[in-house]
């Protein structure tokens, strides 16, 4: 089972290994600039956020790798203000599909 929080990721035999995967996200959220640090509206709440930790293997089932993602709780969002403004940088697997195909129909090579 994964762990459901920081602390119980630290409390388990795995520890260091979900250490060096808090340690990579947050290196990578630092090195793509995937933040900027603005002033608080007077008024506003921040929404909360949470780590979710997962444990990557491979085809026997065995462990391969221990991923950390830092993620924000959509749920404390209130209706009005920004709550439509939400964005997701993820590719649907359909629009993958959809350009592979283009490329291949076009004889383009990646």
């Amino acid at each position: 089972m994964e762990p459901q929080s920081v602390d119980e990721a630290m409390q388990g035999p795995d520890a260091e290994k979900w250490i060096e995967a808090l340690e990579k996200e947050y290196y990578d959220l630092m090195r793509n600039n995937a933040w900027v640090l603005v002033e608080r509206p007077k008024g506003k709440k921040i929404l909360g956020s949470k780590w979710v930790f997962v444990r990557k293997r491979n085809h026997k089932g065995e462990v391969v790798r221990h991923r950390a993602r830092i993620t924000i709780k959509g749920c404390q969002q209130e209706y009005g203000g920004n709550f439509w403004e939400t964005y997701a940088p993820v590719v649907s697997h359909e629009s993958v599909k959809l350009v592979l195909l283009l490329a291949l129909h076009y004889g383009l090579a990646c």
